[in-house]
């Protein structure tokens, strides 16, 4: 793959976790967050606990306007 076209597609990379809390899972984002430490998307790591929305298994986090708002300002912050 042509370097231009990785680095490209690194910049873009976003890793949202979406995950029960961090109280019963303290560990879940830590370990995505080491996994991109000193690359290009370092800060591109995030989570979305359902605990906090009252989400379940089943449900969609999207359907939360706060979760909508939370992801589209996390990913702009790379523009």
């Amino acid at each position: 793959m042509h370097n231009d076209t990785y680095g490209e597609i690194i910049r873009r990379l976003y890793i949202i976790g979406v995950y029960g809390s961090a109280e019963a899972s303290p560990d879940y984002l830590s370990c995505f967050e080491k996994r991109f430490e000193r690359s290009p998307c370092q800060n591109h790591v995030s989570g979305i606990e359902r605990r906090l929305y009252r989400q379940k298994l089943q449900d969609n986090v999207l359907d939360v306007a706060e979760v909508r708002a939370k992801i589209n300002s996390f990913i702009r912050q790379g523009e």
